[in-house]
């Protein structure tokens, strides 16, 4: 089985930094999980901000501005996509870096014949390297997200826990719906993921609102581990692969692990119900 998701974040409210890792981490820690299995896993950056990149060691090939890049890939198609795939610095996956050129890549794709399935084309000849295939997107809707979600077909959406980022969900199943319509062809919601989550009481009335609201879709949560991630991140692993500097990021690894498995056996029972 051949499974892709496209790991869909929109909400420009969540350009702050420690927001954009804990989006960012849930990915490439996924990516960790599964890889943890023996699966063959590879990873998009597909976000001008790159924050993904950097916390899989890549921080050299986001900032180059020339070579062949995701950027030059999915606009110009001046290289072949296994030429961008590199193997994680410190995990068992692997990736295409983002770079900081996918800030423009919308406004390059506008005037493209065919511009939303650019990315699907691309796609094709690596699909049956890999078990996962995992992209993470920009932080607002526009031409790169919608290749990625015309492409992927399955998406899998982080959720802040605040009423903002609930709305941005319903925006994003609108525009869903949209392209649908206009490409016939389904695309299957796999996971709402509650992300940076505290089990206070604010906290644990969104979870049963989502619960309510979403009962099919919405997969274990993940909890708030801010030290942990800023340090995972700067040190270019995942959490499977993270050192930790004392007992007490020891013991937050080992829980922030145990939702990462618990995410990877969602999304690992859910795919196979969609290709069923």
């Amino acid at each position: 089985m051949h499974t892709r998701f496209a790991a869909d974040v929109y909400s420009r409210s969540d350009s702050e930094p420690e927001r954009r890792l804990w989006q960012n981490a849930d990915y490439h820690y996924l990516a960790g999980a599964l890889a943890k299995l023996g699966l063959k896993v590879l990873v998009f950056d597909l976000d001008g901000q790159g924050d993904l990149t950097t916390g899989v060691g890549f921080d050299d090939e986001f900032f180059a501005d020339n070579g062949a890049s995701v950027y030059t890939l999915l606009t110009h198609g001046e290289c072949e996509l296994r030429q961008l795939i590199c193997g994680a610095s410190n995990d068992a996956f692997d990736v295409v870096p983002g770079n900081i050129q996918m800030y423009l890549a919308d406004k390059a794709l506008f005037t493209v014949h065919n511009r939303e399935r650019r990315f699907e084309r691309l796609l094709e000849p690596i699909v049956s390297d890999y078990d996962y295939i995992l992209v993470d997107c920009p932080p607002n809707l526009g031409t790169v997200t919608d290749n990625a979600l015309l492409a992927f077909r399955r998406v899998l959406a982080p959720a802040r826990m605040n009423k903002k980022n609930t709305r941005a969900i319903t925006i994003l199943l609108d525009q869903i719906e949209t392209l649908e319509d206009a490409f016939r062809v389904p695309i299957d919601v796999i996971g709402v993921v509650p992300v940076g989550y505290v089990p206070d009481a604010d906290q644990k009335q969104m979870m049963q609102e989502l619960r309510d609201n979403m009962p099919d879709f919405l997969t274990p949560a993940i909890r708030k581990r801010e030290t942990l991630i800023e340090d995972a991140w700067q040190s270019g692993c995942s959490i499977f692969s993270y050192r930790p500097s004392n007992t007490y990021r020891a013991k937050a690894q080992r829980e922030s692990q145990h939702d990462y498995i618990a995410l990877e056996e969602f999304v690992m029972a859910r795919s196979y119900e969609v290709v069923k």
